[in-house]
Protein backbone atom coordinates (compact mmCIF):
# COMPACT_ATOMS: atom_id res chain seq x y z
CA UNK A 1 0.00 0.00 0.00
CA UNK A 2 2.84 2.40 0.81
CA UNK A 3 4.43 1.87 -2.61
CA UNK A 4 1.13 2.43 -4.38
CA UNK A 5 0.74 5.63 -2.36
CA UNK A 6 4.28 6.71 -3.15
CA UNK A 7 3.79 6.15 -6.88
CA UNK A 8 0.44 7.94 -6.84
CA UNK A 9 1.82 10.91 -4.89
CA UNK A 10 4.91 11.07 -7.11
CA UNK A 11 2.92 10.98 -10.35
CA UNK A 12 0.42 13.57 -9.13
CA UNK A 13 3.12 15.96 -7.88
CA UNK A 14 5.18 15.45 -11.04
CA UNK A 15 2.27 16.16 -13.37
CA UNK A 16 1.33 19.14 -11.21
CA UNK A 17 4.78 20.74 -11.29
CA UNK A 18 5.20 19.91 -14.97
CA UNK A 19 1.80 21.41 -15.71
CA UNK A 20 2.68 24.67 -13.99
CA UNK A 21 5.90 24.91 -15.99
CA UNK A 22 4.16 24.08 -19.27
CA UNK A 23 1.35 26.58 -18.73
CA UNK A 24 3.87 29.32 -17.93
CA UNK A 25 5.96 28.58 -21.04
CA UNK A 26 2.95 28.15 -23.34
CA UNK A 27 1.27 31.35 -22.11
CA UNK A 28 4.40 33.40 -22.77
CA UNK A 29 4.87 31.75 -26.16
CA UNK A 30 1.26 32.40 -27.12
CA UNK A 31 1.62 36.12 -26.42
CA UNK A 32 4.89 36.23 -28.40
CA UNK A 33 3.44 34.43 -31.41
CA UNK A 34 0.21 36.44 -31.33
CA UNK A 35 1.82 39.75 -30.36
CA UNK A 36 -0.32 41.66 -32.85
CA UNK A 37 -3.51 39.90 -31.65
CA UNK A 38 -3.51 40.35 -27.87
CA UNK A 39 -7.25 39.66 -27.57
CA UNK A 40 -6.86 36.27 -29.25
CA UNK A 41 -3.78 35.48 -27.15
CA UNK A 42 -5.70 36.44 -24.02
CA UNK A 43 -8.60 34.16 -24.93
CA UNK A 44 -6.29 31.25 -25.69
CA UNK A 45 -4.23 31.60 -22.54
CA UNK A 46 -7.34 32.16 -20.46
CA UNK A 47 -8.66 28.77 -21.52
CA UNK A 48 -5.27 27.20 -20.75
CA UNK A 49 -5.39 28.51 -17.21
CA UNK A 50 -9.05 27.53 -16.70
CA UNK A 51 -8.41 23.97 -17.88
CA UNK A 52 -5.16 23.74 -15.94
CA UNK A 53 -7.08 24.72 -12.83
CA UNK A 54 -9.10 21.52 -13.07
CA UNK A 55 -6.00 19.43 -13.74
CA UNK A 56 -4.40 21.05 -10.71
CA UNK A 57 -7.34 20.09 -8.49
CA UNK A 58 -7.21 16.51 -9.79
CA UNK A 59 -3.47 16.32 -9.05
CA UNK A 60 -4.11 17.73 -5.58
CA UNK A 61 -6.72 15.09 -4.80
CA UNK A 62 -4.61 12.22 -6.14
CA UNK A 63 -1.48 13.50 -4.42
CA UNK A 64 -3.23 13.77 -1.05
CA UNK A 65 -4.68 10.28 -1.49
CA UNK A 66 -1.22 8.95 -2.32
CA UNK A 67 0.34 10.64 0.71
CA UNK A 68 -2.43 9.25 2.90
CA UNK A 69 -1.76 5.74 1.57
CA UNK A 70 1.96 6.25 2.24
CA UNK A 71 1.16 7.14 5.84
CA UNK A 72 -1.25 4.26 6.35
CA UNK A 73 1.28 1.86 4.86
CA UNK A 74 4.16 2.87 7.09
CA UNK A 75 3.10 5.53 9.60
CA UNK A 76 6.28 7.52 9.03
CA UNK A 77 6.79 11.20 9.65
CA UNK A 78 8.14 11.70 6.14
CA UNK A 79 4.76 10.65 4.75
CA UNK A 80 3.17 13.34 6.90
CA UNK A 81 5.63 15.88 5.52
CA UNK A 82 4.61 14.89 1.99
CA UNK A 83 0.96 15.17 2.98
CA UNK A 84 1.52 18.58 4.57
CA UNK A 85 3.35 19.93 1.54
CA UNK A 86 0.67 18.64 -0.83
CA UNK A 87 -2.03 20.02 1.47
CA UNK A 88 -0.41 23.47 1.32
CA UNK A 89 -0.20 23.20 -2.46
CA UNK A 90 -3.84 22.06 -2.54
CA UNK A 91 -4.92 25.16 -0.66
CA UNK A 92 -3.19 27.19 -3.35
CA UNK A 93 -4.96 25.20 -6.08
CA UNK A 94 -8.35 25.76 -4.48
CA UNK A 95 -7.68 29.50 -4.03
CA UNK A 96 -6.56 29.70 -7.65
CA UNK A 97 -9.73 28.05 -8.91
CA UNK A 98 -12.24 29.67 -6.57
CA UNK A 99 -10.85 33.18 -6.30
CA UNK A 100 -8.37 34.16 -8.99
CA UNK A 101 -9.62 32.45 -12.15
CA UNK A 102 -13.26 33.58 -11.87
CA UNK A 103 -12.26 37.21 -11.17
CA UNK A 104 -9.71 37.27 -13.98
CA UNK A 105 -12.16 35.66 -16.40
CA UNK A 106 -14.86 38.21 -15.55
CA UNK A 107 -12.44 41.08 -16.11
CA UNK A 108 -11.17 39.58 -19.38
CA UNK A 109 -14.70 39.09 -20.69
CA UNK A 110 -15.56 42.68 -19.72
CA UNK A 111 -12.60 43.87 -21.80
CA UNK A 112 -10.63 45.01 -18.75
CA UNK A 113 -7.61 42.73 -19.12
CA UNK A 114 -5.25 45.67 -19.43
CA UNK A 115 -6.51 47.45 -16.32
CA UNK A 116 -4.80 47.71 -12.94
CA UNK A 117 -7.14 45.24 -11.20
CA UNK A 118 -6.40 42.54 -13.79
CA UNK A 119 -2.67 43.19 -13.56
CA UNK A 120 -2.81 42.88 -9.77
CA UNK A 121 -4.75 39.61 -10.02
CA UNK A 122 -2.27 38.39 -12.63
CA UNK A 123 0.60 39.08 -10.23
CA UNK A 124 -1.26 37.23 -7.45
CA UNK A 125 -1.87 34.36 -9.84
CA UNK A 126 1.81 34.14 -10.76
CA UNK A 127 2.87 34.23 -7.11
CA UNK A 128 0.27 31.66 -6.08
CA UNK A 129 1.22 29.27 -8.89
CA UNK A 130 4.89 29.64 -8.01
CA UNK A 131 4.22 28.88 -4.35
CA UNK A 132 1.96 25.98 -5.23
CA UNK A 133 4.55 24.59 -7.61
CA UNK A 134 7.34 24.92 -5.05
CA UNK A 135 5.29 23.11 -2.41
CA UNK A 136 4.48 20.29 -4.86
CA UNK A 137 8.15 20.16 -5.94
CA UNK A 138 9.25 19.94 -2.30
CA UNK A 139 6.80 17.08 -1.77
CA UNK A 140 8.23 15.40 -4.86
CA UNK A 141 11.72 15.73 -3.36
CA UNK A 142 10.64 14.20 -0.02
CA UNK A 143 8.86 11.16 -1.47
CA UNK A 144 12.06 9.17 -2.24
CA UNK A 145 13.23 9.81 1.33
CA UNK A 146 9.87 8.55 2.62
CA UNK A 147 10.21 5.42 0.51
CA UNK A 148 13.77 4.89 1.78
CA UNK A 149 12.69 5.32 5.41
CA UNK A 150 9.89 2.85 4.90
CA UNK A 151 12.22 0.31 3.26
CA UNK A 152 14.68 0.52 6.17
CA UNK A 153 11.99 -0.19 8.74
CA UNK A 154 10.62 -3.08 6.70
CA UNK A 155 13.95 -4.98 6.88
Amino acid sequence: MRYLGSVLAMLAAGVWVGGILCVAVFAQSTFKVLADQRDVAGTVTSQMFVRFGWIQLTCAALGLLGAFLMYVGGRRGSAMVVFGLLAAASIGAVAYNMWLVPKMEALRQAGQSSGPEFKQLHDHSRTLLMGTGLAALAALAVIPRAIGAEAKTAV
